[in-house]
């Protein structure tokens, strides 16, 4: 229990992956309509104007930023259960981002009028549940832009990893997951160049971080991965990661 439950705070400071809270939004569920979307599928345009509120109920979404020359930065992944669509609904301007499914979504939908009139000056828990979720992407976009700043770039990959690599755990994945991110979808959630982000996956492969495989992204050793994702590690001559200790790191992850 108290593995899932720091599993769950290493989340939750993620810069990366926006979650919410369920169980208030279930005796709310039948005032909105239920729409389903394929992978890939656009559900918010950027530059749209919104006359919903979208509740993410099952699936992975991600929010993309996107420049007047076509250039895209992943924002952030959002799981269920995310509301998305809030700020420019009530702003009343159009959508910044476009949002996307990256698997199989299910959004259920409350129109403006419903959530203004009836949901909110009656469920004071739903207001609560909104407003945390909107103080949650204020944090994330304050946390990217700390990390940006003050982490190496193999640290950020390595943390972006572990921290996919611990949802995957927490939603029943068992040991070495297929991780849901590619090393071109990394270097756009990174900011980083895809050079970058090839050098610092090879450098895990090489410390046996993870497995030795050029076309997917499998951890083979969590617990040297926690600490590459916690650590400013040194690298060594020849482009492996520099652990102080691997036996000492692996016990002192084991104690924790």
């Amino acid at each position: 229990m108290k593995d899932k439950v720091n599993g769950a705070q290493e989340l939750l400071s993620s810069p990366w992956i926006c979650t919410g809270t369920e169980v208030c939004w279930e005796t709310v569920l039948p005032l909105a309509t239920l729409r389903e979307y394929r992978k890939n599928e656009t559900i918010i345009q950027a530059g749209q104007t919104l006359q919903a509120l979208g509740l993410l109920k099952s699936g992975v979404a991600k929010t993309v930023a996107v420049d007047v020359t076509g250039n895209e930065k992943i924002m952030w992944f959002m799981e269920a259960v995310c509301v998305m669509g809030e700020t420019p609904l009530i702003n009343d301007k159009p959508c910044a981002y476009y949002f996307q499914a990256v698997e199989r979504c299910q959004v259920y939908w409350f129109s403006k009028e419903v959530l203004f009139g009836m949901i909110l000056p009656k469920y004071p828990e739903i207001t609560k549940a909104l407003l945390a979720i909107m103080a949650r992407k204020i944090h994330i976009l304050s946390t990217q832009t700390e990390e940006q700043a003050f982490l190496k770039p193999l640290v950020r990959v390595a943390k972006v990893i572990y921290l996919f690599y611990g949802n995957k755990k927490e939603t029943g994945w068992k040991e070495y997951p297929l991780l849901p991110v590619s090393q071109k979808e990394i270097a756009n959630l990174l900011g980083l160049h895809r050079v970058t982000v090839n050098q610092a996956l090879q450098n895990l492969r090489m410390s046996g971080v993870l497995e030795n495989n050029t076309h997917r992204i499998i951890v083979r050793d969590p617990e040297l991965l926690r600490v590459a994702a916690n650590l400013n590690l040194v690298v060594a001559n020849g482009g492996a990661v520099g652990f102080p200790d691997r036996k000492s790191a692996v016990a002192k992850g084991n104690r924790e």
